[in-house]
């Protein structure tokens, strides 16, 4: 199954793969899918209210379970999407 990567640039836009995904699960390079999209949430990690081990913990892979489950609000999942 292939997943539309997000980046700042709408034209950056490309296809990943699963197992392209599973390779990005580190805090040098942490790529989350949700909603059937694909983030570099890299940047992010430092930010996270959550702290940076959230998100390498479910990096690398689909979390959009997780993210709905921990009940973010209404501005996180609009941010998000």
């Amino acid at each position: 199954r292939l997943l539309p990567q997000v980046s700042a640039m709408p034209a950056a836009r490309r296809e990943i793969t699963l197992d392209e995904l599973a390779q990005h699960k580190t805090e040098k390079s942490c790529w989350v899918a949700m909603y059937g999209l694909v983030y570099d949430v890299t940047a992010w990690l430092e930010h996270h209210p959550g702290g940076v081990e959230v998100l390498v913990d479910v990096g690398g892979r689909d979390c959009t379970a997780e993210f709905e489950d921990i009940g973010h609000s209404r501005s996180a999942k609009s941010e998000s999407v």
